[in-house]
């Protein structure tokens, strides 16, 4: 999951959607100011991010955890378009690829060699 490796806690948590965090780990909560069609599940206003404590496919209102990699220049076949997860770890070890040089000693990611020419 990428979780820093040796540095990550020995318990590690992540929330349903729909509570949330407020203060200390001791004080979890759910906020019923909207319920689901169901009538079941807390759904935050449209607004709301899903950081924080939230596995990367949660999705609230608008939000989520997932980003857009766009990436062009020298070297970068164009107009690939990649259907599988990429994940953030990847691009420090793609730019380092691409720049010649060694990826940072702890980057966990792999080379997207997709994008590649």
């Amino acid at each position: 999951m990428g979780m820093w490796g040796e540095r990550v806690e020995d318990v590690v948590y992540f929330m349903e959607p729909g509570y949330v965090l407020e203060g200390t780990p001791y004080q979890i909560s759910i906020e019923c100011t909207q319920l689901g069609e169901d009538n079941s599940l807390y759904l935050p206003p449209l607004s709301s991010a899903a950081h924080r404590d939230f596995l990367p496919s949660a999705a609230l209102g608008y939000s989520s955890n997932r980003a857009l990699l766009i990436i062009s220049g020298s070297g970068i076949k164009e107009g690939v378009k990649i259907e599988k997860t990429v994940n953030l770890v990847d691009v420090a070890p793609t730019i380092s690829y691409l720049l010649g040089i060694s990826p940072p000693d702890n980057a966990e990611g792999r080379v997207l060699h997709e994008f590649l020419l």
